[in-house]
């Protein structure tokens, strides 16, 4: 996912007069952002499996490492907050 720009890539035949308004770099640039917004997509769905996982009994379980837990739903948290408001 990380190389999908280069196997993918947003095209839009346009005619005139449209050919003036979309021009060639204005596609280019819609086409970084659909990416980095793809990007940050793919993060929101790393960051939820994650929850999923921090979530199970034997993570719950773990009484050694209940600090480091807790720090780690934190950073999720914040991170996840953050790119919900992008979103």
């Amino acid at each position: 996912m990380s190389n999908f720009g280069d196997y993918c890539k947003l095209e839009y035949n346009r005619e005139h007069p449209l050919d003036r308004v979309i021009t060639a770099d204005s596609i280019s640039a819609y086409n970084r952002v659909f990416f980095f917004i793809l990007r940050l997509k793919r993060v929101l769905y790393t960051l939820h499996a994650l929850w999923k996982n921090l979530n199970m009994p034997e993570f719950r379980r773990a009484a050694q490492y209940a600090r480091k837990l807790r720090e780690l739903h934190f950073l999720r948290h914040q991170m996840h907050h953050f790119l919900q408001t992008l979103d």
